[in-house]
């Protein structure tokens, strides 16, 4: 039975949480008699949400956002623990051929022989998926092929459905997918590590 002072606690956080939320949220939920309504989104999507006044308890994301001055009025006072970071990989259609993503030249050749690439452009690492194009001297080559998703989960489904053929996104969300097979963590030199650091809403 909830107790008589439940509450709805509203949670902004990013499709890197979705599956710790899975077992997370029902256990604060029957612990606390709480209820917990999750929203998942990149964290620029997350961001501009709040900015523009988006009513949340908590946030989940990116910590680069949080330390900006300007963002500051928004979130309480106090710590915004790091609670996991995660770096950057690469999926194919289960079944198909592994690509050799193992060197920078080899990951270079795989882009190009790649026929389409699934990318979230509007998230951190989709914008640094681009940036590493146009280092690697392909970022023209590159824009035919690129399937821009719109939301988290859509990237590894792109490539399950057969949409795409390669798809480059934050690793956990491409490990254990049904439909897709995890190639492995991009080169070191093109990696990014994203620290996800969660913080109470100024409200």
């Amino acid at each position: 039975i909830a107790p008589a002072n439940a509450a709805e606690v509203k949670v902004l956080a990013t499709g890197a949480q979705t599956g710790a939320f899975k077992e997370l949220i029902p256990q604060f939920e029957n612990a606390t008699g709480h209820k917990v309504v999750a929203e998942y989104a990149a964290t620029p999507q997350v961001m501009k949400k709040i900015q523009e006044g988006a009513a949340f308890d908590v946030v989940v994301m990116i910590d680069t956002p949080m330390k900006d001055s300007a963002n500051q009025q928004h979130f309480a006072p106090g710590p915004r623990p790091p609670i996991g970071s995660v770096g950057l990989g690469a999926a194919e259609r289960a079944g198909a051929p592994k690509p050799d993503i193992s060197t920078p030249e080899a990951f270079k050749q795989t882009l190009l022989k790649a026929k389409s690439v699934a990318i979230l452009p509007e998230s951190i690492n989709g914008k640094h998926f681009l940036a590493v194009f146009d280092r690697l001297g392909i970022g023209e080559e590159m824009q035919a092929k690129i399937k821009p998703q719109n939301a988290p989960p859509d990237v590894p489904q792109a490539v399950a459905k057969g949409e795409a053929e390669l798809a480059l996104f934050v690793s956990n969300l491409l490990v254990g997918v049904p439909g897709l097979d995890y190639a492995g963590a991009v080169p070191a030199q093109f990696d990014q590590n994203l620290v996800f650091a969660a913080a109470v809403g100024a409200k």
